[in-house]
């Protein structure tokens, strides 16, 4: 499945959307393919934010599946000083 991808927020990983050809159907399995090429990526589970066509994930990665073409961005939420 291709669907388009971006990270915000994590340091080691540029700020770019990228064209994700991978096999699986959930958020969780986009992030795991990801994070072998960045492990920041995994090395966050659990404080990353996901958001699907603009819309915030499900909290159980495994249940939000995808569809070819869906745009997802994983974020590191930022706090206030």
């Amino acid at each position: 499945m291709k669907v388009r991808a971006k990270v915000l927020g994590v340091p080691g990983i540029p700020a770019r959307e990228i064209e994700v050809d991978f096999e699986g159907l959930t958020v969780a399995d986009l992030r795991d393919c990801i994070g072998k090429d960045w492990s920041e990526i995994t090395n966050m589970d659990g404080l990353l934010l996901a958001f699907v066509n603009g819309k915030a994930a499900r909290t159980n990665w495994h249940d939000e599946e995808l569809q070819p073409g869906d745009r997802v961005l994983f974020a590191l939420p930022v706090g206030r000083p």
